[in-house]
């Protein structure tokens, strides 16, 4: 009997999952800090570049704007990181809160450790590089390499879900990087 009092009590204690998106309801409710603002950037800047600059790896969305450029973070940490380690450019946290992630985005980086780079895999000898314009261009593309003779196509989009979606579409997309 006192084995089963134990066992009911610990059924009665909540749980923190240990996933490392995961957030707990305490963190929730003081708001998520996981927006990175890039400011004071000239007008037609490259996304790409200040992509690399801030070491913007891995994130989630992307949203560029007119003179700064959003950049959401899968976590609060990897944006402190990102903060810290941008000296060149004016990069801080944003001041607004963000949304927990959704279960769709979480699954997806759980099962398929999906990210904003899709690559190509083994193309027939007709595939050109217009056909892989056509195929980028109904989305956020920030970047795109076509190197067929050295194995290396592949697009970074602005959001992990229009990535996703991208590689769906394509019978050509081997993997998700």
């Amino acid at each position: 009997m006192l084995r089963l009092g134990f066992a009911l009590r610990r059924l009665g204690r909540s749980c923190t999952p240990c996933a490392s998106y995961a957030t707990t309801a305490e963190s929730s409710s003081l708001g998520l800090h996981r927006t990175v603002r890039v400011e004071n950037l000239p007008e037609g800047f490259n996304v790409g570049n200040i992509i690399d600059a801030v070491k913007a790896n891995p994130s989630e969305t992307i949203i560029p704007s007119k003179d700064h450029l959003l950049v959401k973070f899968f976590d609060e940490g990897t944006a402190r990181r990102c903060v810290e380690a941008s000296k060149e450019l004016s990069v801080k946290i944003d001041d607004s809160t963000s949304p927990a992630l959704s279960t769709q985005t979480v699954a997806s980086l759980a099962k398929y450790s999906a990210t904003r780079t899709i690559r190509l895999g083994t193309l027939p000898d007709d595939f050109t590089e217009s056909q892989f314009s056509e195929i980028l261009s109904q989305y956020g593309v920030v970047s795109s390499r076509f190197d067929k003779a050295n194995g290396v196509v592949e697009a970074q989009f602005l959001d992990l879900h229009q990535a996703s979606k991208v590689s769906s579409l394509s019978k050509y997309l081997i993997c998700t990087r």
